[in-house]
């Protein structure tokens, strides 16, 4: 099916009811799935004329309504952050990432800021069940299935860039340990893998930036303001009067 303009293509609706059935078995396009649009929470860019899915069946019924498939996709000018989370930490990593792209010192505390950010929507997820991607009608069969995130592409998303960019900068390096310290305090043990790993990442890159082994130790120091707030670094006055 040909797009007849340009834009980011995103699932509106599926008509209801429909007038035709569709068989899961016979279904199939050109990416791995049951019926190839592109869902809310999943907008990509899609050219004029260009191919947003292909439907292809011996057994396709000769009353498809081509043009009510098309209505069911939305296009518009930009990606939109209500409709697609992982949009809106792609432009939290960007900053991260422009605050750093001279050098690993230019401004960290920006990336630090970023970090925050990630770190607080990694939070409210990471005990979140996410969507498989498969959309089932009354009846418990499957009519839909679209690509959808998993939560190793989550972390990956925020972490991996600004892991690599700045893993020589301590203060980049401390907030990144603290952010992942504090998910794993939260993960349930399948998400807890992910960010294992990523710790596991971080600490190869700062070994690999940083030559010192005391330096590499305090780079390594979970610090949620990236330099100040740490044990190594600041105290707890006493509640004691003097």
């Amino acid at each position: 099916m040909a797009l007849r303009r340009r834009g980011l293509g995103s699932l509106a609706r599926i008509p209801q009811p429909t007038t035709w059935d569709i068989d899961v078995s016979i279904l199939r396009s050109t990416w791995p799935s049951i019926f190839g649009l592109i869902p809310r929470s999943f907008e990509v860019f899609a050219a004029e004329k260009g191919q947003l899915r292909r439907i292809t069946s011996s057994d396709m019924p000769e009353n498809l309504d081509r043009n009510a498939i098309i209505r069911c996709v939305v296009l518009g000018p930009e990606r939109t952050l209500n409709r697609d989370v992982a949009y809106g930490i792609r432009m939290i990593v960007d900053i991260a990432l422009g605050s750093v792209s001279s050098g690993p010192f230019a401004d960290p505390t920006t990336t630090v800021q970023a970090i925050d950010r990630l770190h607080d929507i990694l939070r409210h997820i990471v005990r979140r069940p996410l969507h498989s991607g498969q959309y089932k009608d009354e009846d418990g069969v499957l009519r839909l299935s679209v690509p959808a995130l998993t939560w190793e592409g989550f972390v990956q998303l925020s972490f991996d860039e600004i892991r690599r960019t700045g893993a020589a900068s301590p203060q980049i390096s401390r907030r990144l340990s603290s952010a992942l310290e504090d998910l794993l305090s939260l993960a349930p043990q399948e998400r807890r893998p992910a960010l294992e790993h990523q710790r596991k990442l971080l600490q190869e890159s700062v070994r690999g930036s940083v030559d010192h082994s005391d330096d590499q130790r305090r780079a390594l120091t979970p610090d949620p303001s990236g330099l100040g707030s740490s044990p190594d670094l600041s105290h707890t006055p006493s509640h004691e009067q003097p």
